[in-house]
């Protein structure tokens, strides 16, 4: 009986450490969120960004032009500046999303 309690209380320590290292339920869920974030986040950036060029707001025109609460829109700005408009919008929902890590209050008006 006093070889079981060596045995067992040897190997004990090993398979603590090694438990440690597993990854449970909620660490593989926190990098699910971190990674569906983050690259959301660099989406949105990526394509508010592309709506600074003119290629982009002149491919975007036909579906602003159907669009029934945007089509204002180009009555009032030019067709580079509407793009520009929603280009902001998307470059500032994305930065907004992506600093939810740090400050939730303030990516809090990304919902709002």
């Amino acid at each position: 009986m006093s070889n079981q309690a060596v045995v067992s209380g040897a190997l004990a320590p090993r398979f603590r450490t090694i438990r440690v290292f597993l990854p449970s339920s909620l660490w593989i869920e926190n990098l699910g969120q971190h990674l569906t974030r983050y690259s959301l986040a660099l989406v949105l950036l990526w394509m508010g960004l592309l709506k600074f060029t003119a290629f982009e707001a002149a491919a975007i025109q036909p579906i602003i032009n159907s669009h029934y609460l945007l089509a204002w829109l180009y009555s009032v700005f030019s067709v580079q500046a509407t793009s520009n408009l929603i280009g902001t919008i998307e470059v500032l929902a994305g930065t907004l999303l992506a600093l939810r890590a740090w400050s939730p209050l303030t990516a809090l008006i990304l919902i709002a």
